[in-house]
């Protein structure tokens, strides 16, 4: 056999939101010892990066470490990238960009969309839903909806709001108000497909304001008590234990950028594999089945 059918393929892995190469340490391991070539990301602001998630603005920046890795590589060289979860955007950034040096990309109970997080169906869910409200003047009255959801990135705004009577809000506060509760009643009657949905659990974020206590939150992490149920159900303890020491804001205002140019050719040059989780609570297997349907 010639040396190009006994070459085993360069393996790339890409974590998740909050996440680093140190995810993957097992993997690795095991497949190092069977002589694959694996090398594991740290995107920018995890692991031992040192940036602050906060100051990370735009998905481009986020994504960089994994960009300038397959920059390096020569033009003969080929990988095959691997992401879990929010590691899906980058290997989807990473296609457009790259289709010729990736022979292959793999999703792991992963964000698997051309344009990012939401499709366009998505955009004009939401449009609809705050055109509508405003039109009609409808009163959502679920709060309790709203302070899991909307809170995400609008908490201090959304905390001052509804902490007054609604009949007292001035009328610009109430449409402030409407507009961001047709975002969330869209966002989540249309599960947008690849965003994460852990509203069943209640209040589960910790949130960083990089920017000042009045501005939106520009990182957020899981909180201690939830991060074995909600991230690590089914891990032993000892790699519960490693990931709660190690895990770190996510850049918010990077993955809600995370958006693609729909119609890169690149995306449908590279084959791809799924590989459903059925026990993921944070990627939903029914959402998981959405992307793979699309």
């Amino acid at each position: 056999m010639g040396d190009r059918e006994l070459k085993k393929p360069h393996f790339v892995f890409i974590h998740g939101a909050g996440g680093g190469s140190w995810c993957w340490y097992n993997i690795k391991c095991l497949m190092y010892n069977s002589g694959y070539t694996v090398t594991c990301i740290d995107l920018k602001g995890t692991g031992i990066d040192p940036s602050d998630p906060s100051k990370i603005l735009s998905f481009d920046a986020y994504n960089k470490p994994l960009i300038d890795f397959l920059s390096s590589l020569l033009d003969h060289e080929h990988v095959v990238l691997v992401g879990h979860s929010a590691g899906g955007l980058s290997v989807t950034d990473a296609s457009c960009k790259f289709p010729e040096k990736i022979s292959l990309t793999v999703y792991i109970a992963a964000t698997m969309l051309k344009v990012g997080f939401s499709t366009p169906q998505d955009i004009k869910d939401r449009c609809d839903s705050i055109g509508y409200l405003l039109k009609e003047e409808k009163v959502v009255s679920d709060q309790n909806l709203f302070r899991s959801s909307a809170n995400f990135l609008f908490p201090s705004v959304c905390g001052r709001l509804l902490s007054l009577p609604l009949r007292q809000r001035r009328k610009g506060e109430i449409t402030y108000l409407y507009l961001l509760m047709g975002v969330v009643k869209a966002s989540v009657r249309s599960n947008l497909k690849g965003e994460p949905d852990v509203s069943e659990f209640g209040d589960v974020y910790d949130f960083k304001y990089g920017s000042g206590p009045s501005q939106p939150p520009t990182g957020a992490i899981v909180k201690k008590e939830f991060q074995g149920k909600l991230l690590y159900n089914m891990s032993p303890l000892e790699d519960f234990t490693l990931a709660a020491m190690l895990l770190r804001p996510a850049p918010v205002y990077a993955f809600q950028r995370a958006e693609f140019k729909e119609g890169k050719e690149g995306v449908e040059k590279v084959p791809r594999v799924y590989i459903k989780m059925v026990y993921d609570r944070v990627v939903k297997p029914e959402q998981q089945e959405r992307m793979i349907t699309k």
